[in-house]
């Protein structure tokens, strides 16, 4: 194995863990449990094919099938964060349409 895959799965498994202590075993997406460890996914709020980043505040727990399912395509993003300000994945949604002008 790689050292830039072996970083990169230890960085995962490090995202998941500190998602499952975040939101508990609960997909984000059809908010029902997440029964096993196997049928957990990270999901990015806003895609990165769409301007999202990898980063811990744009990633979200989700069944395998709910996140196949979503794709890339039709994304919601929480406008308010747990602490009722603005969440930050708006505000990084809201900064990459400003600089496309949309």
């Amino acid at each position: 194995m790689g050292k830039w895959r072996k970083q990169y799965g230890q960085e995962r498994r490090w995202a998941r863990n500190a998602l499952i202590k975040r939101d508990g075993m609960i997909c984000q997406l059809c908010h029902e449990p997440i029964e096993r460890l196997d049928d957990v996914t990270i999901d990015h709020i806003i895609p990165v094919s769409k301007g999202g980043l990898d980063r811990l505040d744009n990633y979200r727990l989700a069944h395998e099938g709910c996140n196949r399912e979503r794709g890339a395509g039709f994304f919601t993003i929480p406008i308010n964060g747990p602490d009722g300000k603005m969440s930050l994945a708006f505000q990084q949604w809201a900064d990459v349409m400003l600089r496309r002008g949309g």
